[in-house]
């Protein structure tokens, strides 16, 4: 996304009342960060989830075969971590044994 942050893509592009003209971009992907950019203009990007609850697939799976081990059913396991129930399922089967 060093693009989003370069503002010479924008040298080139006509912002008249009708809106962008993307005929003179490069690709559609240009064309697309160019509008992402303006839409996001003086927002800092985040670096890190901005959420303090994410966890690493390690860390998610390890809590999923400790829930799991501790007799917490597939269902409250799966709401829980916001997953289907057998997604959960696979889990338990590819790290808890």
């Amino acid at each position: 996304m060093d693009l989003i942050r370069n503002t010479d893509i924008f040298q080139d592009l006509d912002t008249g009342s009708m809106g962008f003209n993307i005929t003179r971009l490069p690709s559609i992907n240009t064309a697309i960060e160019c509008v992402i950019a303006q839409l996001y203009l003086g927002i800092p990007l985040a670096l890190q989830p901005t959420t303090e609850k994410h966890l690493s697939r390690s860390e998610r799976n390890t809590e999923v075969c400790t829930r799991y081990s501790q007799g917490e059913t597939l269902e409250a396991i799966a709401k829980a971590f916001n997953l289907s129930h057998q997604r959960i399922h696979e889990i338990i089967h590819r790290w808890c044994y």
